[in-house]
């Protein structure tokens, strides 16, 4: 009996040892079909003056830590119309996958933390699918693959190395005097200011369970 239940006892671990693998395995890949450069819609919005202007574009980029790491750092700038007081606003944040699950965390506001549960990668990599709060379905293409050009990847960490401050704003007036100049635009050009607050607002999305 003891040899029995010995037996079942390490078939067991084999099997846990054996899926906990193909999780490692799936967040491995995942990983490397996440690392690059997206464009897609976060749902940002930002509240100044009284007023709600959302974001009508993202782009947003996932940076691993080394080669193949299931974990790094992220940029994310979003785009406003011409009625917000600011052409785009630049965001860090961490993340993570884990048993294939994607985590976003914004080290200075926690708000904007997202966990995403049902992500897709479609169209040879260049599609991400995923709904928030199981409900409203989002969509972003990619813009540059990070795998395929690594020389993207050493060059932006090198930026991120050298940069402490994690929320930076340009207004219509940089934007217009840069591409007046030398029709060369940064993504940012101040840091943020304090009368504003942030935060994602999903209702627009397509509700997958309404």
């Amino acid at each position: 009996m003891k040899k029995f239940y010995y037996a079942i006892v390490c078939l067991s671990l084999m099997i846990a040892g054996t899926s906990m693998m193909t999780s490692c395995d799936d967040d491995t890949m995942d990983s490397i079909d996440l690392s690059g450069e997206w464009e897609g819609d976060m749902g940002m919005f930002i509240d100044y003056g009284g007023y709600r202007f959302n974001a009508h574009n993202t782009w947003i980029s996932f940076h691993p830590d080394y080669e193949w790491a299931t974990h790094g750092w992220g940029e994310e700038v979003d785009y406003f119309t011409s009625d917000a007081p600011y052409y785009c606003q630049n965001l860090r944040f961490n993340w993570e996958i884990k048993n294939q699950v994607l985590y976003l965390t914004y080290k200075h506001n926690h708000n904007l933390d997202i966990a995403i549960y049902d992500y897709h990668f479609g169209h040879k990599r260049t599609t991400l699918d995923f709904t928030i709060n199981n409900k409203y379905q989002c969509h972003l293409n990619k813009l540059v693959d990070y795998q395929d050009n690594w020389y993207w990847w050493d060059h932006d960490r090198n930026i991120m190395e050298n940069q402490n401050e994690y929320y930076h704003y340009m207004t219509w007036a940089d934007y217009n005097l840069a591409k007046s100049r030398d029709g060369k635009v940064e993504k940012s050009v101040e840091i943020k200011p304090e009368n504003i607050s942030m935060g994602r607002d999903f209702s627009k999305f397509e509700q997958v369970n309404p």
